[in-house]
């Protein structure tokens, strides 16, 4: 008998725990993104802070979305995608949040938090960011047709192009919100950008010159590898001076050395329109030259890294 009454006792409070745990269907399968609404839910210990979690919720799912969208657009096209439009597509999803939004559901559960559904107004959203879209289009635009000389448009083409990422992503965001949004227009005139900023590039050759042999193959080097012809010789389309400055040191029986290069890029008219100061160092406990060698090293890295036109300031 009292092993009768413990199992009674035991499947009874089961069965409570079961019903005060119970949530209704909008929240366990909430409705799928539609031409009206991204979905979201959410709970929370008061209204506001469900709110948030539904919110939060809406933009995960929208990040999976992009996420999804970019990848098949990257099947489809991996020519058209640089790790720069990647990297900043990502970083506009991770950092998007949502303003014109509804509460749709909202109600109390029996164990006391609120549960919450929200709906983030899809036109709403694409207004906005079209109107985004339409300022940096006049910004690439102002941009992409400055300069006189090949060198000048050549460095306007490459900011417009970093303006282009920006818009490329929330075009992105865009498709992911709305199947139906017509984004070719757009990346037509995106490609016309890449395809100008690609054929002067190629068209390029700047001259180098420095005293040091080892920091104008580091320049011609980083050149070549942008796609820039460089030489020795006075090029018609631009050159890049170099003047190097080394600070050295001894102590501890290691030689230090400081590297500081002071560059100048000048256009094809002889005039200067960019001068910058670079630093690197470098240490060897063997040779003076072997920590030169090192500091010159770590110049390589960076261009490796970032580019010539971002190591030089451009």
């Amino acid at each position: 008998m009292t092993k009768l009454f413990s199992s009674i006792f035991f499947i009874l409070i089961l069965s409570s725990c079961s019903k005060s745990l119970k949530y209704p269907s909008w929240y366990l399968n909430p409705p799928k993104n539609d031409e009206k609404y991204l979905y979201g839910t959410g709970e929370g210990s008061d209204p506001e802070e469900a709110k948030y979690a539904a919110l939060s919720d809406a933009a995960s799912r929208l990040r999976v979305s992009v996420g999804s969208k970019l990848e098949s657009a990257m099947d489809q096209d991996s020519s058209g995608f640089s790790s720069s439009v990647s990297q900043k597509i990502t970083s506009v999803v991770e950092k998007i949040s949502f303003t014109d939004y509804t509460v749709l559901k909202s109600e109390k559960t029996s164990h006391s938090s609120i549960i919450t559904l929200i709906g983030v107004d899809v036109d709403k959203m694409q207004n906005s960011y079209e109107k985004e879209i339409n300022k940096l289009n006049e910004e690439m635009k102002t941009v992409s047709n400055l300069g006189n000389s090949n060198l000048e448009k050549r460095n306007n083409l490459s900011k417009a192009l970093n303006i282009s990422t920006d818009i490329e992503a929330k075009v992105r965001i865009l498709e992911a919100v709305n199947p139906n949004y017509n984004s070719k227009p757009q990346m037509d005139e995106i490609k016309k950008l890449k395809d100008s900023f690609a054929s002067i590039n190629s068209s390029l050759k700047i001259s180098v010159s420095s005293q040091n042999d080892d920091i104008k193959s580091l320049i011609q080097y980083g050149l070549n590898k942008a796609g820039i012809g460089a030489s020795d010789e006075k090029s018609s389309q631009g050159s890049i001076k170099v003047n190097e400055k080394w600070i050295t040191d001894f102590s501890m029986n290691t030689h230090f050395v400081k590297l500081v290069l002071n560059i100048s890029l000048i256009d094809s008219n002889g005039v200067t329109i960019l001068t910058n100061s670079i630093e690197s160092s470098g240490s060897s406990v063997a040779n003076l030259d072997m920590a030169k060698k090192m500091a010159i090293s770590k110049m390589q890295s960076q261009i490796d890294s970032k580019g010539i036109m971002k190591f030089l300031g451009i």
